[in-house]
């Protein structure tokens, strides 16, 4: 399958959309594997989540929308943001950032009472295969960024930019957010139709996966785990 990415004409300079393996943040490689021991000992070292297979998987899964140029972002004490940016050079008129309604969201219950709503207005669309469908969302396990994007799933044939509504989560201070950090992930998956049913399963039954997954090293990786490749 081939999912394509368009970038807008003049944009062509700009980081362009790419696997999100290729993306995967500096505190992942800095990791260690498993957690430091103060003093020696024979009980098996926990591990971290950089040896969680489906943790990984998560990070790697799909494509990144990368921002394509630099932001500096004010925010008062009151949750006020305030975002600029350098448009490049014949890009003057390309508003990169949006105002979010807070009219458009719910004012009570969706957990969106604190952070300034906006939208991400990049110069990117992408066309899928006929009968599949594109998940966009906030990048997996990126709690390091100061803004959290929502998700949405849309469908083949809608081949124009998508905006991205985002909330802002800095705190009250100037956060320079640089060119290339990646602020959406595409994941593709196929148009199918699934049923649901529901069974009872014994305990020991409903443990097996998970004694096989932790009763090996890198039990779940060796056992379970199968590689998906995005280029």
């Amino acid at each position: 399958m081939e999912i394509k990415f368009n970038i807008l004409e003049g944009f062509e300079w700009a980081p362009s959309p790419h696997p999100a393996a290729d993306d995967f943040p500096g505190w992942w490689k800095e990791m260690k594997n498993y957690v430091p021991q103060e003093e020696p000992t024979e009980q098996v070292p926990t591990g971290t989540v950089k040896i969680c297979s489906p943790f990984e998987s998560a990070l790697g899964a799909g494509y990144m929308l990368p921002l394509p140029f630099a932001v500096s972002v004010t925010c008062d004490k009151k949750g006020a943001a305030t975002m600029r940016w350098n448009s490049p050079v014949g890009m003057d008129t390309w508003q990169l950032i949006g105002a979010h309604s807070n009219e458009q969201i719910p004012e009570a219950g969706m957990g969106l009472e604190e952070g300034t709503p906006f939208k991400f207005q990049l110069p990117y669309s992408i066309t899928l295969p006929e009968g599949y469908r594109a998940l966009y969302t906030h990048p997996l396990n990126r709690y390091d960024l100061p803004f959290s994007s929502f998700s949405g799933v849309l469908d083949a044939g809608y081949d124009s930019p998508v905006n991205i509504p985002f909330l802002w989560l800095g705190e009250d201070q100037t956060c320079f957010v640089d060119a290339g950090t990646p602020v959406c992930q595409v994941i593709p998956f196929k148009l199918e139709e699934w049923e649901h049913s529901s069974a009872s399963l014994s305990m020991s039954a409903l443990m097996e996966d998970s004694r096989v997954a932790t009763g090996f090293v890198h039990g779940y990786r060796r056992k379970f785990a199968k590689k998906q490749v995005w280029r």
